[in-house]
């Protein structure tokens, strides 16, 4: 298991174009994907119903790398360097 705040680049059965997935340890938080020329961020609740805490800073780090490499098609390099117990 990762742990940390990091993202991975996956192909999805159901999505034409690969997405970004935003990962705490093991929870999904999010997701970035590329339909139809919009770059769009979901955000999903946490799996025990309380608020996401996450430091801000980190999370729009965390959200550019992903979307650059998302774009850019390369796989997820700088993604360890986002950890908020770091």
């Amino acid at each position: 298991m990762r742990e940390g705040l990091y993202y991975q680049i996956a192909g999805l059965p159901d999505r034409e174009n690969l997405v970004a997935e935003l990962w705490l340890d093991d929870c999904e938080w999010g997701e970035i994907s590329n339909e139809d020329g919009n770059v769009v961020l979901e955000l999903y609740p946490h799996p025990s119903g309380a608020p996401w805490r996450l430091d801000p800073v980190k999370v729009e780090h965390l959200i550019n790398l992903a979307r650059r490499d998302l774009l850019e098609g390369r796989p997820p390099l700088e993604a360890e360097r986002v950890n908020p117990r770091g």
